[in-house]
């Protein structure tokens, strides 16, 4: 099955797998030259040797691809995303990584290094894996609140806006008047979950009771399959990551 890219106008299909050009895929260094030679003829970019960190496996496809691309403009006016395209999509990778390593140096605790395969909670409290968390890699990087694909289209025409049609991550909203802590009747002796109204009872006279409350609740809160986000707001909020 070809990736399906959609737009505005109409979906892309890149019946070509080099046609998705997706930066994280690639090492620092292999951006770094992939940067400096998109573009060139491919015999005139690899007549010297590649710099220590540079995969030629990695690179020539994209550099072919790239001229490929090139050729068909010229010859046949088919548009594509050019190499400024490429380019820009290089530097938007390299300066969000920066970014998020500079974050993580700082308070490696609080700032996961690569965040996006992080859901963090409304208190900046991060869990892997998470809803909306990109999946094994990295993916996407947020711009207020939006996650945005690093991977671009080379088949997409310039000025159109392409976007993965399946598996986007569907960031979840946790509503602002939601309670993000239990509820504990302690005339009554239990705790309830303000989601589901899920409960457990003790004893209100034993702390050891109560604990053993609070822990199957705590099991609750992570396992929930309904309103799964909202379940582990409260037990951030409740029980911390």
């Amino acid at each position: 099955m070809p990736t399906i890219l959609d737009q505005e106008s109409e979906p892309i299909y890149t019946m070509d797998a080099r046609d998705l050009f997706d930066p994280p895929l690639y090492s620092d260094a292999e951006l770094s030259w992939l940067y400096d030679h998109v573009g060139q003829v491919p015999v005139v970019a690899f007549k010297a040797p590649l710099p220590p960190g540079v995969n030629v496996h990695a690179v020539r496809p994209v550099l072919e691809r790239v001229y490929e691309l090139i050729q068909l403009e010229q010859h046949e006016h088919e548009p594509w995303a050019g190499v400024e395209a490429v380019r820009q999509a290089i530097k938007t990778y390299q300066t969000i990584s920066a970014q998020w390593l500079a974050a993580h140096k700082r308070s490696p605790r609080r700032n996961p290094r690569f965040p996006s395969l992080f859901y963090m909670d409304q208190g900046r409290r991060a869990y892997r894996g998470g809803v909306g968390s990109d999946s094994g890699r990295v993916r996407t990087y947020e711009v207020d609140g939006d996650r945005k694909y690093l991977a671009i289209a080379l088949n997409a025409p310039p000025g159109t806006q392409a976007n993965f049609e399946v598996d986007v991550p569907e960031v979840p909203t946790v509503p602002v008047d939601l309670r993000r802590k239990l509820e504990d009747d302690n005339e009554h002796g239990a705790l309830i979950c303000p989601v589901c109204k899920f409960s457990r009872n003790y004893e209100p006279e034993s702390a050891s009771s109560r604990g053993t409350a609070r822990m199957q609740m705590a099991r609750h809160l992570k396992s929930a399959k309904k309103e799964p986000d909202w379940h582990r707001a409260v037990y951030n909020e409740e029980f911390g990551t």
